[in-house]
């Protein structure tokens, strides 16, 4: 899980409609992604499949439970997405739930990577609030290529 739900395991909570889920997948995964969409219909889910704006992240299935619960499955083929799916941590999201949850260092740099102004915003609040292995925020913002960008929200966030 990444994305503003699972920032409520390391900081706290902003509200969001929706669960973001990060896949990695290899880089020619259209098969796959047919799969768990025919799948999730299949359950009942409505499913929206969109290719993505960025190139690291070619497709996006926006999915709806029969209960109305969105959630938007990301499937990512780079070697970053891959490290920061291993890194992931079972963490209580809510009063009763565990999930597996991307640790606070790779919530980061996704949100770097996306670079709208809300992640860019979500970004300083991790790096204010959260407990943060400093070694490997750094390592994953040199390997998605976002360090000059972390070096920005570092400094807004107060860190010198």
């Amino acid at each position: 899980m990444i994305g503003a739900m699972a920032m409520g395991a390391w900081i706290a909570p902003r509200a969001t409609m929706d669960v973001d889920v990060l896949v990695h997948v290899p880089k020619r995964s259209h098969r796959i992604v047919d799969h768990v969409r025919s799948s999730l219909i299949s359950r009942g889910w409505s499913v929206a499949l969109y290719s993505h704006e960025q190139e690291s992240i070619p497709y996006r299935l926006r999915a709806q439970t029969p209960k109305g619960l969105m959630i938007d499955l990301i499937f990512a083929p780079l070697a970053i997405h891959k490290r920061i799916v291993e890194h992931s941590q079972i963490a209580p999201i809510g009063k009763r739930l565990r999930f597996p949850v991307a640790g606070p260092e790779g919530i980061a740099v996704l949100k770097l990577m996306a670079g709208r102004k809300q992640d860019l915003i979500d970004v300083e609040r991790i790096l204010a609030e959260a407990e943060l292995d400093d070694a490997l925020l750094l390592n994953f913002a040199r390997e998605a290529k976002v360090k000059q960008s972390l070096m920005r929200a570092a400094k807004k966030a107060g860190w010198s």
